[in-house]
């Protein structure tokens, strides 16, 4: 008799067409409060690197689930024009991440009341200190869930919010019907201002990184990970930075060893000033982070069209009628897109 009561819990979706699953679990994630959602079959991530690859976290799982969330553009606008640090740290930081972590495990939950078994994977506030890296990397999973595609300053670029966004994983077994991945390189045309923003030159301006991914290698800007550490971890004082404590910054032959960078990063606190080692024993605190908050290729493009869209669908979505529970709500900023129609096909 409870054997028979507590399987009656659980919906039979077994029947359930993939594409009406994913319509239900895509609605669900924006009704938690996504602003942006993708699915990616797990076969996109098998170039990762073991200690990166989502197998490693969930062996059953077959797709992942990427979710976005836009930071405010009143915070972005505050923190460019250099006169507080405080709203960006919490509502550009912490607070984006935890709502997201909350989104993830809400939506795990769902597909497991379905039957799907389910991982949330934390948003990066959670991380092995001694690496500089999380469980898996969320970026690549965005972009292989056709959220955006990584640009010149390493980080996501979103055809509808730009790099102004933070981002969480979900890996489940259940068998969702895949995004294209983008097949527009976002970053194409822009006078790259991530570049001449950083006080700390961190963004190479010439120098690539290739990931290969479903098949095809995709070009994304080289990082110095030590200058990135030093100049927003606030051990720069610059009028570009909002750091309490003046560090020099140390030579090594690697700038981009994760191991020594973070040895070095770690060392540095004791030579923090009084008053930062204060402020970081309280919260979260970030010195600058401006290079993804100053990127919006999607305004560049609308200027340079004379058009402004808010609330355009991307391609994939104008089939949808917006009444339907498979129509996305509109978004602002959206301009069109293109995108593999190889990654289309590919399924889990």
């Amino acid at each position: 008799m409870t054997a028979r009561r507590d399987r009656a819990l659980v919906p039979d979706v077994s029947r359930l067409p993939q594409d009406l699953l994913t319509r239900d679990v895509k609605a669900q994630a924006r009704a938690l409060g996504a602003h942006l959602v993708g699915v990616a079959p797990m076969d996109r991530m098998e170039a990762a690197p073991p200690e990166l690859h989502p197998r490693r976290l969930l062996p059953e799982a077959k797709t992942l689930i990427s979710l976005a969330y836009r930071i405010n553009r009143g915070v972005q606008q505050l923190h460019l024009r250099g006169v507080t640090p405080m709203p960006f740290s919490r509502f550009a930081g912490l607070e984006p991440r935890e709502r997201l972590d909350d989104m993830g495990l809400d939506l795990a939950n769902f597909l497991e009341d379905l039957g799907y078994l389910s991982l949330p994977v934390p948003a990066n506030q959670y991380y092995f200190q001694e690496k500089g890296i999380g469980d898996l990397s969320h970026k690549h999973v965005a972009m292989a869930a056709g959220l955006g595609r990584l640009g010149r300053g390493g980080f996501l670029v979103t055809p509808e919010y730009g790099g102004a966004v933070q981002l969480v994983t979900v890996l489940t077994t259940a068998p969702l019907e895949p995004d294209p991945m983008l097949d527009a390189d976002p970053c194409l045309g822009c006078s790259r201002p991530c570049v001449s923003i950083c006080p700390v030159h961190a963004i190479d301006a010439d120098r690539d990184r290739i990931v290969t991914m479903a098949g095809a290698e995709y070009r994304y800007g080289w990082l110095s990970y030590l200058r990135c550490q030093w100049g927003c971890g606030g051990l720069v004082m610059d009028d570009g930075f909002y750091g309490l404590s003046d560090v020099p910054m140390p030579a090594l032959d690697d700038e981009t060893d994760p191991v020594q960078v973070r040895r070095e990063f770690l060392l540095a606190a004791e030579k923090r000033f009084p008053w930062d080692r204060a402020y970081r024993a309280a919260f979260t605190y970030i010195a600058c982070s401006k290079c993804y908050v100053v990127c919006h290729p999607e305004r560049l493009k609308r200027n340079r069209a004379g058009t402004a869209p808010p609330g355009a669908a991307r391609p994939s979505e104008q089939r949808a009628s917006p009444a339907t529970p498979g129509g996305e709500e509109a978004r602002p900023d959206q301009t069109p897109i293109q995108r593999s129609p190889s990654a289309a096909r590919s399924m889990p």
